[in-house]
């Protein structure tokens, strides 16, 4: 495994399932830009990428089990999706319920991963032991345009075990 194909990996999980405000998530920083409307006529939007050590540091140890040259490794990516979420509605209160739910439903897909992140081959927890699912948003705040507009990090570890 490797950084990008972790990142990809959590992207792949968020998008395999639909998720109410939320149009895309990309494996990396992505220029982000403020649309109006869905094509759907939605007046929310959501657009989130994945980062790994932002705001932790990422942390590799070998456990040595089975002699000298076997073993496991254990990587811990402290991982971070940044979430960008748009309403075009007029009223500002059923926008921030709706980003509320948007939030709500991405934790519960994280939590639904639970060990693999759908990936057999490889164990690829996320959001397990004490490190959890935190997240933080910006106050909404309204544009020139009156799109209402939040910023959330949901911060999260992913454990990639190997054997070495």
């Amino acid at each position: 495994m490797s950084r990008a194909l972790v990142r990809q990996a959590i992207a792949d999980w968020l998008n395999s399932v639909p998720i109410d405000g939320l149009d895309e998530v990309k494996a990396g920083k992505v220029p982000i830009q403020s649309p109006m409307i869905r094509a759907d006529g939605s007046p929310y939007r959501g657009l989130a990428y994945v980062l790994l050590g932002v705001h932790s540091p990422n942390h590799e140890e070998r456990i040595a089990m089975g002699g000298a040259y076997s073993g496991v490794k254990q990587i811990d990516y402290a991982a971070t999706l940044v979430l960008h979420q748009w309403s075009a509605a007029n009223d500002w209160i059923a926008a921030q319920l709706a980003f509320d739910d948007t939030i709500d439903e991405v934790k519960a897909q994280l939590r639904a991963g639970g060990r693999t992140l759908g990936r057999p081959d490889v164990i690829l927890q996320a959001g397990e032991w004490t490190v959890g699912i935190d997240d933080q948003s910006t106050e909404p705040i309204a544009n020139n345009g009156g799109q209402l507009i939040v910023v959330t990090h949901i911060d999260f570890q992913v454990t990639e075990t190997i054997t070495a």
